[in-house]
């Protein structure tokens, strides 16, 4: 294999993106309603960018990212939403050329940080990430909406409530 070219992602990228992305949610047991069309709408989203690492005309990894304004910086903060190198490629050193690429980039783009969550139980990542220089600086809470059991406040008896069905809102 040849030493992988990092570039912007463009919309043609979007069936290897998508390809990727699939790949993530089923290595952890997952399903993914991403289509390519989609991941061609988020390529041209404002505030959205990705990376793509290519060898020998194939798409072998992508990292996607965000800008977007924030308050308590008094200026853009970055957050990398995913980061997908395709598993026979895991370890050759892809996914750390593309995180440093996202690091470049929000640096160029005057950003005041840079932000990665990641599974709890997946500690490679968590190393992964920490030896790239990421701290545990905050903790991402979640509400997936499209999980029956899911959003929103946890009753008594460990169940979930919709949130702000009337009572108790504004």
């Amino acid at each position: 294999m040849t030493n992988p070219t990092i570039r912007a992602a463009t919309p043609d990228d979007a069936a290897a993106i998508y390809m990727l992305v699939r790949e993530l949610a089923q290595a952890n047991g997952e399903e993914t309603p991403v289509t390519p069309e989609f991941a061609s709408q988020y390529l041209c989203a404002p505030g959205c960018a990705a990376f793509v690492a290519e060898a020998n005309g194939r798409v072998i990894g992508f990292l996607s990212y965000y800008i977007h304004p924030n308050l308590y910086h008094a200026g853009p903060t970055a957050l990398i939403d995913e980061l997908v190198v395709s598993g026979d490629m895991r370890g050759a050193g892809v996914g750390e050329r593309l995180v440093v690429a996202a690091i470049e980039a929000a640096k160029r783009a005057g950003c005041q940080e840079i932000s990665v969550s990641t599974m709890f139980k997946n500690e490679r990542a968590q190393r992964f990430y920490r030896r790239l220089g990421f701290g545990d600086d905050a903790l991402l809470l979640e509400i997936h909406f499209d999980r029956p059991d899911e959003g929103g406040p946890v009753r008594e008896d460990g169940s979930s409530s919709p949130v702000n069905q009337g009572e108790d809102s504004m």
